[in-house]
């Protein structure tokens, strides 16, 4: 239960330095694949969709520009499993799909 709750809250902690504009060390893209289909080589698949880790450091800015490239965008967790999934894949800092450009510290 701790390590459940643990990884929820370096999550949360994670979700914490886009607002603060630090660069990540990983960055996460998302795209959805069709029936049939597989991830390409050096993406993870879970559910329906591939993931690809960007070690590089960037900005936000920058790693959605990256994803974008690839046809795909920053992860954006829908659920607590997926939220799980991304940590285990990733237990270091990466961006996720939400801003505060609109709206500062929102």
């Amino acid at each position: 239960m701790w390590e459940m709750m643990s990884k929820r809250f370096i999550f949360g902690l994670i979700s914490l330095h886009l607002m603060m504009g630090e660069t990540a060390g990983k960055e996460m893209c998302k795209a959805s694949i069709g029936h049939g289909w597989a991830c390409p080589p050096t993406w993870y698949q879970w559910g329906r969709k591939c993931y690809k880790a960007i070690t590089e450091p960037l900005t936000w800015f920058e790693a959605k520009d990256e994803c974008t490239k690839m046809g795909g965008f920053l992860v954006a967790p829908r659920s607590h499993e997926e939220t799980d999934f991304l940590v285990q894949l990733l237990p270091s800092k990466f961006w996720i799909n939400c801003s505060d450009v609109e709206k500062e510290g929102v």
